[in-house]
């Protein structure tokens, strides 16, 4: 049996996604969530059973809450990891420098995990760079849509002369406004999710983008957006490498849409919730 640390363990993606695909896996006997918040572990476990989407009933248990701050790993969780833990890191990217220089300095065969995006900007991403170890895995839970299994395995390595990725979600973003006012949809979206999906079909040729035709770049905000900056929660892209056609659209607060595009065939791509 593992052990499950999860740094950010209060932070919307868990709420709505994390804690009720964990529930499912019969693999960890205690989980750590660590958190800013001064609550005690009952106070977190009335949060789980009230606020958390979907069946948490096998996780109550096996849950002890952390309180600690973004820097101090040291004092807070340290005493808790050994082989048989897993990290799973559920933070904005500023706290990942922290997080790995803490990583780096334990023993133990641990794991862990960072989700998207790595960092802010490229800058930031060679800085951390320097600090990934053999310990440290970064995923991409689009690439564990089963849908999008299916495409990659379909067109892994193929001839492909279009593709287009149109990922338009009904809901906003009222609920994670200290996110998106720092990062913007095309940040969120692009260099992450799109951009791991398009490596996973052409492999290395996706350095040809770097020397692509910027053919459309559109971004946009929805009106009632109640954020501070002027960041998009729309963007439509278009390039061209002389071989392939690449089209990058993705929307908040606008008609529900995904589907991938490969050629011409378009794939719906549906909800699952078992991505993460």
């Amino acid at each position: 049996m593992h052990k499950l640390v999860i740094i950010g363990s209060t932070s919307n993606i868990c709420k709505i996604r994390v804690f009720k695909n964990i529930n499912d896996l019969d693999i960890f006997d205690k989980i750590y969530c660590y958190g800013w918040e001064s609550w005690s572990s009952n106070d977190f476990k009335e949060y789980i059973n009230n606020d958390v989407n979907g069946d948490t009933s096998n996780l109550i248990e096996k849950i002890e809450f952390i309180k600690g701050d973004y820097n101090d790993y040291d004092s807070t969780i340290s005493h808790l990891i050994n082989d048989n833990t897993i990290i799973y890191v559920c933070t904005p990217p500023l706290c990942y420098n922290d997080i790995l220089t803490f990583s780096k300095e334990i023993d133990y065969n641990f794991k862990i995990i960072f989700e998207k995006p790595f960092s802010s900007n490229y800058n930031d991403f060679i800085k951390l760079k320097e600090k990934i170890t053999n310990k440290v895995n970064i995923l991409d839970h689009f690439l564990y849509k089963l849908d999008i299994m299916d495409l990659i395995q379909e067109f892994k390595n193929k001839e492909i002369k279009y593709i287009k990725l149109k990922f338009n979600y009904s809901d906003n973003v009222e609920d994670r406004l200290g996110y998106f006012d720092k990062v913007g949809f095309f940040k969120d979206m692009f260099q992450s999710h799109y951009l791991s999906i398009v490596y996973s079909l052409i492999g290395n040729k996706v350095i040809n983008l770097k020397n692509s035709v910027i053919k459309k770049n559109i971004r946009k905000q929805y009106k009632s957006y109640g954020g501070k900056n002027k960041v998009d929660t729309y963007f439509y892209v278009e390039l061209f490498d002389k071989r392939c056609t690449y089209i990058f659209e993705a929307g908040k607060s606008i008609n529900d849409c995904k589907e991938i595009t490969i050629n011409n065939n378009t794939f719906k791509i549906n909800n699952y919730e078992n991505e993460y």
